[in-house]
């Protein structure tokens, strides 16, 4: 976990302060001026959202039934593995660009299908029998482990393997398509629900930051070597406009090329500005009592 600062310091006035303040930040952050920030492609991301905005208003104005919105979710994923293998053809799919273009524009194609597996739980919201929902779940097997803060891709990967599972089960005679395309619509509508619904809660949305933060760069492969990096040391630092950012220093586990990154928090900066102008700039002073005249 990156070290409290002390903004105690920072209250000090005048041009010279501030570039001392600044030269002394940056001696406390080796190396900070040359970090990687990340630059996501944001011509494909926004020509991704038109596109899976535009389809969605389709698919929500004509979806009637579970087994409809099953194959609306099977379509969605598909369009995801074409934007991804589009992705691929303009960056890396393991530069730290790459990735972050591949996390947004997963987090566009979460948010429709989110949005379509609603719809379809919501077309019929009959219980499934119980006999039904366990084998359904035998044959789902063991849902490998996301953690507290599952990331999009975490959660599109556990979509595709519950459609997988719908379509199989439906093969089998005794066992209805209607239901098979319930029970996997209820398990994306769930696991999904969290991820996509608690956009809003500051405190999740800083646990989830960090987390992909973190998941971005075990993602991360040297272009050299293609091997993993290791992170060596993290620092905490407070940029001029306001912005706290995570300094991560990264080697190269085999040829040791030294890699460093900047991400700035969303929620940290966001609450930094906020405590800078709610500051009380002097101690409040009690109103004196009306003074007595004497008679």
């Amino acid at each position: 976990m990156p070290f409290p600062i002390d903004r105690s310091s920072t209250r000090a006035r005048g041009p010279l302060a501030v570039l001392l303040l600044g030269f002394c930040a940056s001696l406390l952050v080796p190396g900070a001026a040359l970090a990687d920030r990340a630059n996501p492609d944001t011509t494909f991301i926004e020509t991704q959202r038109a596109s899976v905005l535009d389809h969605l208003d389709g698919i929500l104005a004509s979806v009637m039934t579970p087994s409809q919105a099953l194959e609306s979710v099977s379509l969605l994923l598909l369009d995801r593995r074409g934007a991804n293998a589009e992705l691929g053809s303009r960056l890396s799919p393991t530069s730290l660009d790459g990735i972050e273009t591949q996390d947004e524009v997963d987090r566009i194609f979460l948010s429709a299908i989110h949005a379509v597996s609603h719809a379809g739980v919501q077309a019929d919201t009959a219980a499934s029998p119980v006999e039904l929902a366990l084998r359904f779940g035998e044959h789902l097997g063991e849902i490998p482990g996301m953690g507290a803060s599952p990331l999009p891709f975490m959660l599109l990967s556990l979509a595709e393997l519950a459609v997988a599972t719908a379509d199989s089960m439906r093969r089998t005679p005794d066992f209805p398509e209607t239901e098979a395309a319930k029970l996997a619509l209820r398990l994306i509508h769930t696991a999904t629900h969290d991820q996509v619904e608690s956009s809003g809660n500051i405190v999740e949305r800083a646990r989830t930051e960090q987390f992909r933060h973190k998941s971005v760069l075990v993602r991360m492969r040297c272009p050299k070597d293609g091997a993993p990096y290791r992170t060596i040391d993290m620092k905490t630092k407070i940029h001029g406009n306001g912005d706290v950012a995570t300094i991560y220093f990264l080697n190269c586990t085999v040829c040791g090329e030294a890699v460093t990154v900047d991400y700035v928090g969303e929620v940290a900066s966001k609450l930094n500005r906020i405590a800078d102008r709610q500051k009380i700039r002097g101690k409040p002073r009690p109103t004196p009592p009306p003074r007595r005249l004497d008679p």
